[in-house]
């Protein structure tokens, strides 16, 4: 998925509000990153392996000098629940909540596609009736100027 909505009002959701208390801006940070690259993963169920390479590459892009930040964060995250507990013991990344955005996303992509398809169709059809009176003209003009 290109994009996801950013609820502007999640700083005051308690469980946030944990996750700043407990790391400032960069456990914020990380969530929000976090929650870029799930969403990104729409192909793969929503969910990213958090092996050691996909953890330095996050930290990298977020300039966390180690990647064992991410993992203390994500404990956090799995112990409150904004991700899930059984699947980080996996190394699995997965938001619950995320998958049910998803589903909302794609039903709106796809009534886009059928909006676009339509519209499309209706250009074909309007070319086409335009060609045919263009040819119909152009027929009426040579006979006109053939019965001469």
């Amino acid at each position: 998925m290109k994009y996801f909505q950013h609820d502007t009002d999640s700083l005051l959701n308690k469980k946030m509000r944990k996750v700043v208390r407990t790391h400032g801006a960069t456990g914020y940070a990380i969530w929000w990153a976090t929650l870029e690259e799930l969403y990104k993963a729409d192909d793969k169920g929503f969910q990213v392996e958090a092996d050691d390479l996909w953890l330095e590459g996050l930290a990298e892009s977020l300039c966390l000098s180690d990647y064992r930040t991410l993992t203390r964060v994500f404990d956090t995250f799995a112990q409150i629940g904004l991700i899930s507990p059984q699947l980080w013991a996996d190394n699995y990344i997965f938001v619950e909540a995320i998958e049910k955005r998803g589903d909302q996303y794609t039903k709106k992509k796809a009534q886009n596609a059928q909006r676009q398809a339509k519209f499309r169709e209706s250009q074909k059809q309007a070319i086409a009736s335009a060609t045919v009176n263009q040819v119909t003209d152009s027929n009426a003009l040579l006979s006109v100027t053939s019965e001469k």
